[in-house]
C-alpha cells in the first residue's frame, strides 16, 4: 500500500455504535500535601447517516447515552442525562456544523493520499475550563498496517503541540497524544485513544493541579438493513 487515501465512506441509513470510555485523573497538590481523583464514565455513542449529499458531505444524527460513572472506583449517580445533536461532516472528517461539542473527536485528513511516515496538521480551537479559548496544531502520522479484530486498518500516531501560558503568577500547560486505527476499506473509524494532559500552577501559593483525561472510543456495530453480520459482530457489505 504505497499511497493511502484516507476518507470516510458512508451511506445513507447506516448507524455507527461506539463505546466510549472516559477517565479522567485529577490531582492537586498544595506544598507537601496531595489529592487524588479519579473519574471512570463509560457512554454508548450511535451516529446514524442521515443523509448523504451530492458533494459526499454527511448530516449525521448523534445519540450519546451514560452508561455508567465511577469516583475512586465507587459507583455514583450519572451526572447528564441522555443527549442528542446534529452534525454536517464532510469525506475528510471536518465538522463543518453541529448543534453541541462531541466528547469524541473524529481525525481530520488530508485532501490527497498520503505515504506510511508522511504527517499532516489539522489546526484546532479548544475551549478551557475556564472558558477561554486557545487555538493549537494536531500532528498525524500514518504510522503502519495494522490487524483489528481481522480488519485491515491504518495506525495513524497524534500529537500536539505543547501549549502553555504565564499570566500573573498562574502557569497553564496542555499536551495531547495518542493513536487511531481507521479502516480504508470500509471508511470507518475503528479505535482511537488520545490523552490529554492540563496543568496549572499557581507559584507563589505552592498550588499545582494536573488532570489527565485519557478518551477510548471503539466501534461496537455498524449496522443498516440490507447488510449482513459477520462473526465479529459488525455488519459490512
Amino acid at each position: 500500500m504505497n499511497q493511502i487515501n484516507l476518507e470516510y465512506k458512508m451511506k445513507e441509513g447506516q448507524t455507527y455504535l461506539y463505546d466510549v470510555y472516559i477517565t479522567n485523573t485529577k490531582i492537586f497538590k498544595e506544598g507537601d500535601k496531595e489529592e487524588k481523583e479519579t473519574d471512570e464514565i463509560k457512554l454508548k455513542l450511535s451516529q446514524k447517516v442521515s443523509k448523504v449529499l451530492p458533494n459526499q458531505t454527511y448530516e449525521l444524527e448523534v445519540e450519546i447515552e451514560p452508561i455508567s460513572f465511577l469516583r475512586n472506583s465507587n459507583p455514583q449517580e450519572i451526572p447528564i442525562p441522555t443527549q442528542t445533536m446534529k452534525m454536517t461532516m464532510d469525506r475528510k472528517g471536518k465538522v463543518l456544523a453541529s448543534t453541541m461539542d462531541s466528547p469524541v473527536n473524529s481525525p481530520t485528513f488530508p485532501d490527497k493520499p498520503v505515504s506510511l511516515g508522511e504527517t499532516w496538521i489539522s489546526p484546532a480551537e479548544l475551549k478551557l475550563q475556564d472558558g477561554g479559548n486557545i487555538k493549537i496544531n494536531y500532528y498525524y502520522t500514518a504510522k503502519s498496517i495494522e490487524k483489528y479484530k481481522n480488519y485491515e486498518t491504518v495506525l495513524i500516531e497524534v500529537n500536539s503541540d505543547e501549549w502553555s501560558n504565564t499570566a500573573q503568577d498562574v502557569t497553564q500547560y496542555l499536551k495531547s497524544k495518542g493513536m487511531t486505527l481507521f479502516s480504508v476499506e470500509y471508511g470507518a473509524l475503528m479505535k482511537s485513544k488520545v490523552e490529554t494532559e492540563v496543568k496549572a500552577s499557581i507559584e507563589n501559593a505552592n498550588q499545582h493541579f494536573i488532570s489527565i483525561v485519557e478518551v477510548l472510543v471503539e466501534l461496537d456495530k455498524l449496522t443498516q438493513k440490507d447488510l449482513t453480520e459477520t462473526d465479529e459482530g459488525y455488519i459490512i457489505k
